[in-house]
C-alpha cells in the first residue's frame, strides 16, 4: 500500500470537505478503525445484484422484503435496515440510461484495486465491471456506488469518482483488448438520485483531482 492513500469514495468526500474536514478524513486513514462496521451492507448487494441486469427488478423488491422482515437488535442495526430499505425504494424509481437498456453486457471481475494519481494510492473497488459488445467491438465500463443518507454527493463529486472509474477500467481492465466508454462508467450515489457517467471530455476535471492529490499529500505529511 501506498504511503498515501484513500478510498475513491473518501476522495471525493475530501474534494467538497472543509480544512478540519479534510483533516479528519486524512487521519481515517493513516488510523483506520479496525472495528468499524460498513454500512449498508444489504442494499448495495442487491443493487449490485441490480445492475447485472437491470431488466430484472427482483434482486431490489427481494432486497426489501428481507430488510422489512428482519428484527433490528440495537439503534445502529434499525437504523441501517430503515436506509437500506430507502436506498432500495429509490433505485426501483432510478431513470436507467439506454445505453445499458439497449446493449447486453458480461460481468468482470479484476483483482487490482487501485489508481495512483501525483503519488496517492485511490481505491476504487469497483461494485460490478461490465463488458458490452457495440457495433462488433468490446467496450468497457463500471459502476461505483455510494451510498449515504446524510452526505449526498454533488454533480462534481459523481464526477471525479466516474472519471477516476474510467481511468481505472483503462489501466487494469480494457488494457489492448478493446476501448472504455466514458457513457459505461457510471457513478450511482443513491440519495442524490444520480446515475452519473463519466464526462466525456475530462481534462478540467482530471487536472482538478491532481490538486486534491498534492493537497492530501501536504495535509497528510503534517499530521
Amino acid at each position: 500500500m501506498s504511503q498515501y492513500h484513500i478510498s475513491i469514495n473518501q476522495f471525493a468526500e475530501f474534494s467538497k470537505a472543509t480544512f478540519s474536514g479534510k483533516a479528519r478524513i486524512i487521519k481515517q486513514q493513516i488510523e483506520p478503525n479496525k472495528f468499524l462496521i460498513p454500512w449498508y451492507q444489504m442494499a448495495k448487494a442487491k443493487i449490485r445484484r441490480y445492475f447485472h441486469n437491470t431488466d430484472d427488478i427482483q434482486p431490489i423488491l427481494s432486497g426489501i422484503e428481507i430488510l422489512k422482515a428482519r428484527t433490528a437488535e440495537n439503534k445502529r442495526q434499525e437504523i441501517d435496515r430503515r436506509v437500506s430499505i430507502e436506498a432500495l425504494e429509490r433505485i426501483i424509481n432510478l431513470q436507467i440510461p439506454k445505453i445499458l437498456k439497449n446493449y447486453k453486457y458480461t460481468i468482470l471481475k479484476c483483482d487490482e484495486k487501485s489508481v495512483y494519481v501525483e503519488g496517492v494510492e485511490i481505491r476504487i473497488s469497483p461494485e460490478i465491471i461490465i463488458c458490452a459488445e457495440i457495433n462488433d467491438r468490446l467496450y468497457y465500463g463500471g459502476l461505483k456506488i455510494h451510498v449515504c443518507k446524510g452526505k449526498p454527493f454533488d454533480q462534481g463529486q459523481c464526477s471525479y469518482v466516474a472519471l477516476l472509474l474510467k481511468k481505472y477500467i483503462e489501466r487494469h481492465v480494457a488494457k489492448d483488448q478493446g476501448l472504455v466508454r466514458p457513457e459505461l462508467c457510471f457513478c450511482l450515489d443513491v440519495f442524490s438520485d444520480r446515475l452519473l457517467p463519466c464526462p466525456s471530455t475530462d481534462s478540467v476535471f482530471m487536472s482538478e483531482i491532481k490538486g486534491f492529490c498534492l493537497e492530501l499529500k501536504k495535509l497528510w505529511d503534517k499530521q
